[in-house]
């Protein structure tokens, strides 16, 4: 067959990697994914599988490029406990993804700047500025405006940064101005394919050797999600065993005999 694994392959048939209630998805952001990856020469097996693989393992709902949910993992609750207080506590939707503090072995305070969000103090800090006369610092709730989003999911200040600094000048985007154009379907299929491309060399290697969580940690540093990449890989050939299959009954059976031309037989 003429042309690229990647020429050759169907919305229909990538729709047929997931379950009924994605295909639609499928289908409508496809054909731009594809044109983005044909763009930057990413169309062998080994990279449109990783590809698929990939959004599959970073996106909920699956392939979307929409901002990240709020979640279990996600949230937390800003509660005061300062002198006393009783408090019920407010719900952070984003609440885990503000940096956080911890206690060193000398006692002193941490800030986790891990995502490069601003740090969220709390409201026991805002209780003791305000009893000291001090303005609250403005809580810039950075976790929730830098969240995941894309079909390579960015999460994190840092991550935007870092994105902005790889594809920004290229796609003509602004994404730690504007975190929220990650979410356009056709800015999201341009910054996956962009950013892949730069590893091509990577993905294509382990995919080959089968290594999937190697291949996986080009966009997750501890490999998780791998399992979705074989999934895919799994599936795809499959449903190309099945194909096969179903071309070599059709060989064997050969052509549809042509209907009769005899008329019925009359007795005499």
């Amino acid at each position: 067959m003429p042309g690229t694994f990647l020429d050759n392959l169907t919305s229909d048939d990538v729709a047929a990697l997931f379950s009924h209630d994605v295909r639609t998805r499928v289908k409508a952001y496809w054909p731009l994914i594809a044109a983005s990856l044909k763009e930057r020469h990413l169309t062998s097996r080994e990279a449109v599988l990783y590809v698929i693989g990939t959004i599959d393992a970073e996106t909920l709902p699956k392939f979307s490029p929409g901002a990240e949910k709020t979640s279990a993992r996600s949230r937390n609750i800003d509660k005061a406990g300062y002198a006393g207080i009783q408090d019920q506590g407010t719900v952070r939707p984003f609440g885990e993804y503000d940096s956080s503090t911890h206690l060193n072995k000398k006692g002193k305070l941490v800030v986790d700047h891990s995502l490069g969000n601003a740090h969220y103090r709390g409201k026991d800090d805002a209780l003791m500025r305000a009893r000291h006369g001090d303005p609250a610092i403005p809580d810039l709730n950075e976790g929730e405006k830098y969240r995941g989003r894309g079909f390579v999911q960015i999460t994190g200040k840092y991550n935007y940064g870092v994105m902005q600094r790889m594809v920004g000048a290229e796609l003509e985007i602004n994404l730690l101005e504007h975190p929220e154009e990650a979410e356009d379907p056709e800015t999201a299929a341009e910054i996956i394919a962009c950013f892949l491309a730069r590893h091509r060399s990577t993905i294509e290697k382990e995919m080959k050797a089968g290594h999937y969580k190697a291949a996986r940690k080009v966009v997750n540093k501890q490999g998780l999600g791998s399992e979705r990449i074989e999934r895919v890989v799994t599936a795809y050939d499959a449903a190309q065993e099945k194909k096969a299959a179903k071309a070599q009954a059709a060989r064997t059976m050969g052509p549809p005999r042509p209907p009769s031309t005899v008329g019925p037989q009359r007795m005499p």
